[in-house]
């Protein structure tokens, strides 16, 4: 068993890639916040382009 394939050292780089993975999301979700606003608010008005398809 090498050193990076300890269970401490491979739960750390979990942990690193979670954070990082989080830290992504967080600033992918502030730089579009606006288009999703955006986009929300015209789907509250004229509805989803499949509304007339769905059968539920």
């Amino acid at each position: 068993m090498t050193d990076s394939d300890k269970p401490d050292d491979q739960t750390a780089k979990m942990g690193r890639k979670a954070k990082t993975r989080n830290a992504r999301a967080k600033t992918w979700l502030q730089e579009n916040k606006s288009a999703i606003d955006e986009h929300n608010e015209r789907a509250d008005r004229r509805g989803m382009y499949n509304d007339g398809l769905r059968r539920f």
